[in-house]
């Protein structure tokens, strides 16, 4: 590459084999640090999505509301129906009714069912042969083109 062609910032950059061992080991050490407040971060969030499925739909006024709009305020007369039941509701709507093919891939997802990405529907495998993905599976089964 010229230096025409160099990126800007890139040419006062010193390859990581070219540093000494003390910096090599500087910089490995602080990207352990970050990776490890990443993770940290990561498990966080992930608890709070946790704890905040397992949240009974009736603490929220406007998430009640918002449910009797969608047509699932069946939900709110459920003993038990928590945030999870609210999501997984939706997305099954999604999917049946309102014929989202990208809630369909999910529900069959979220049960272990999710077609693989690409099928080869030819059993010899050909050049031209014809490729299925996930989406025209979702698709032909909600009956959408």
């Amino acid at each position: 590459m010229s230096e025409k062609e160099e990126h800007a910032g890139t040419k006062n950059l010193i390859p990581f084999s070219e540093r000494t061992k003390e910096e090599q080991k500087r910089i490995t050490r602080m990207g352990g640090i970050a990776s490890g407040e990443a993770r940290r971060r990561k498990k966080a969030a992930r608890q709070e999505m946790l704890d905040l499925l397992e949240t009974p739909i009736e603490l929220s006024p406007e998430f009640q509301k918002a449910l009797e709009e969608s047509g699932l305020g069946f939900l709110l007369k459920e003993k038990n129906a928590t945030m999870q039941t609210a999501l997984i509701a939706s997305i099954f709507r999604g999917a049946s009714i309102d014929g989202n093919p990208k809630l369909a891939e999910l529900a069959l997802a979220l049960i272990g069912e999710k077609p693989a990405d690409a099928v080869n529907v030819n059993a010899n495998v050909e050049a031209n042969a014809k490729v299925v993905t996930a989406a025209d599976v979702a698709k032909e089964i909600l009956g959408k083109k």
